[in-house]
């Protein structure tokens, strides 16, 4: 792994609610239309954003 990879850390936590912890911080999941939606979001990952809606598509 690159030295500038960031490592995910292991979710021990079922995956059916949409807000869950990692290492302390409150997380929640979106979905493609709300980060889209999200300027920030967009901002931040505009690139991989990009990539996922080519491959919804």
């Amino acid at each position: 792994m690159p030295a500038n990879a960031a490592r995910m850390p292991v979710v021990a936590q079922p995956f059916d609610r949409l807000e869950f912890d990692v290492d302390g911080h409150d997380c929640s999941w979106w979905s493609l239309d709300q980060m889209l939606a999200d300027p920030r979001m967009r901002a931040v990952n505009g690139d991989l954003l990009g990539t996922l809606e080519l491959i919804e598509t």
